[in-house]
């Protein structure tokens, strides 16, 4: 697909091409990437091609990224390939909690690699990866085996960007953990809390 700039050719913006920027999860001119509220198998694709739209629009490809995510989680795959393109991206990614930012989210908003910020009203959850398997007890013995291996990279992702340890994710997050901003914050999953009127 291709993205349109936002702008007419004398300069003033063109309400159509902003529309269309928005519907595909970007604004050129803020430098906005926006998640998608499931993370799936197409996520990290359209992650990707966001960035690289913004940065191929702009002309610019040093200044930081925004990041915003609200999502309820999902693929854990997914995630860690979202991760992996943003430590490797030259540039700076922010990354902006607004909402939920549930499951294989939370990794993905503790992992930005320029300012990690979070909403007043955020709500943040972490729980064990989950899964359905099916196969053969071979099978079924390989794969819980892989989501555990899953579920220690999430651990140890968490316990690499906060101020806590990898065991300590893991045991508190045996089952559905809830976390405020400001716990967020205590914890070092962020870098600062969002106040009204803020710019972002």
């Amino acid at each position: 697909m291709k993205f349109l700039n936002r702008l007419n050719n004398d300069g003033s913006i063109n309400p159509e091409k902003v529309s269309n920027n928005m519907q595909c999860g970007i604004d050129v001119h803020d430098r906005m990437v926006f998640s998608d509220p499931q993370i799936q198998l197409l996520s990290l694709g359209d992650f990707v091609l966001r960035c690289r739209s913004i940065i191929n629009q702009s002309g610019d490809d040093k200044s930081d990224l925004n990041f915003f995510i609200s999502s309820y989680g999902g693929d854990v795959h997914t995630a860690l390939g979202i991760i992996d393109y943003m430590r490797i991206m030259k540039l700076k990614v922010n990354t902006i909690g607004i909402g939920p930012i549930m499951s294989a989210a939370v990794p993905i908003l503790a992992s930005g690699t320029g300012k990690r910020s979070i909403t007043r009203n955020s709500v943040v959850m972490i729980h064990p990866v989950s899964a359905m398997f099916n196969g053969t007890a071979l099978d079924l013995t390989n794969d819980v085996a892989q989501a555990k291996q899953s579920q220690d990279k999430i651990f140890g992702i968490l316990g690499k960007y906060s101020t806590q340890t990898a065991s300590f994710w893991k045991k508190k997050a045996s089952t559905n953990f809830y976390l405020s901003p400001e716990q967020c914050l205590s914890f070092g999953l962020v870098d600062e809390i969002i106040d009204d009127h803020q710019k972002i």
